[in-house]
């Protein structure tokens, strides 16, 4: 045999035997580890998620079928207990049988994970989580993503929810994609700004925080909107279902960045800053320039009242109005154009009337309830 086919023959068999190396040895997509918290509980449901939910869907096929295929492939994986697999991190992983009783499903799980999350610590791993149920090819829906966004804020954790939003190529957590969980996003940052007392490094921290939501608002993995923008579209619970529901309105339509609800925000923390912590003055220009952007897009905000016998809507209507409402009021004690003054006034008033009429009949809502609902408390904590 030429010695030109003999290296062939060498070289073809050892590029089979690296890809049998790799396929044995590496999985095919690396998991984030995990951070213990000061729940064993909860440690120990993350671990068990870990284990019989992500790894499996992070495995190359023929890996994945020993651990699935009950019949054949656990029968090779008791004769060779000694397969290993590591992720490119490094981190090793020995192949076991999944147990016979898992849990029922990965949204039973995705909801136990949650409840388990109650303080600080626990929402470490919130970003792990999104990623793993991404990994596991079972994206967490946009009605638990932003529950747990709402329990991490409750929990002063929200630049852990700040942190799950820029990973954004991991988690699939797009902004303007994903609005229940931008919202949640959005008002955290004004009950941030809220606790400060609407001043000092708080106050700073909070409007930082929005201002990189604003950027982000306009990169690669935010600035998509939903596949189906209409909210009333009959195919929007069954192929978007990640993507849009319907009580936002017209906030799921347009751009998040481009309607004066968000753009309020903006308006809230900067106001606040020139008012508490300079004087009045509007040094950096920031509250002129989204007060300005507030009175452009005006036309863009969902004033719509809610419809009789929904609390819910109401809720959320008023909780969606609050850091505009606020943001306007605060501006008007700011030094601003003259004329710019005058239109912020009168679209404080109008929007004014709406807020007092939606949150007397919030109020009313929450007759017997033991504790306010969270727009009434947001509406009591404005300056």
């Amino acid at each position: 045999m030429p010695q030109t086919a003999v290296q062939a023959f060498i070289t073809r068999e050892t590029a089979i035997l690296e890809l049998d190396t790799a396929l044995r040895l590496y999985l095919l997509s690396d998991i984030p580890p995990l951070r213990p918290t000061k729940s064993p509980s909860l440690d120990a449901l993350l671990h068990t998620w870990r284990a019989e939910f992500v790894i499996p869907w992070a495995l190359n096929k023929i890996h994945r079928g020993l651990l699935f295929n009950r019949k054949n492939g656990h029968a090779t994986l008791n004769q060779d207990p000694g397969i290993i697999v590591q992720s490119r991190s490094g981190e090793e992983f020995r192949l076991q049988p999944l147990p016979e009783k898992r849990h029922d499903s990965h949204r039973n799980l995705s909801r136990e994970l949650i409840d388990k999350m109650f303080e600080a610590g626990d929402f470490s791993n919130l970003p792990v989580v999104f990623e793993g149920f991404e990994i596991a090819k079972s994206p967490l829906s946009n009605w638990e993503a932003e529950r747990a966004f709402r329990k991490a804020n409750e929990a002063e954790q929200t630049d852990v929810v700040m942190n799950c939003v820029e990973l954004v190529k991991k988690t699939k957590l797009g902004l303007n994609r994903r609005r229940e969980p931008a919202r949640e996003l959005f008002l955290g940052l004004h009950m941030l700004g809220e606790k400060s007392g609407w001043k000092g490094d708080g106050l700073a921290q909070a409007l930082r925080q929005a201002e990189k939501m604003a950027r982000m608002l306009e990169r690669e993995g935010h600035k998509e909107m939903p596949r189906t923008s209409n909210p009333s579209s009959p195919d929007t619970k069954e192929t978007n279902k990640n993507e849009t529901t319907a009580y936002l309105g017209k906030m799921n339509t347009i751009p998040l960045q481009a309607t004066p609800e968000f753009i309020g925000l903006l308006l809230e923390l900067s106001a606040a800053q020139a008012i508490n912590d300079f004087a009045g003055k509007d040094s950096s220009g920031k509250v002129q320039n989204y007060a300005s952007k507030v009175l452009a897009v005006w036309p863009n905000g969902n004033w719509e009242t809610p419809q009789p016998g929904d609390p819910f809507s109401r809720a959320q209507s008023l909780e969606n109005w609050v850091p505009l409402f606020h943001g306007l009021r605060l501006a008007e004690r700011v030094e601003v154009d003259g004329g710019l003054k005058e239109r912020v006034r009168e679209k404080r008033g109008e929007l004014g009337e709406l807020v007092g009429r939606v949150r007397e009949e919030v109020r009313r809502d929450s007759e017997g309830r033991e504790t306010k609902r969270r727009a009434e408390l947001m509406f009591d904590g404005l300056t």
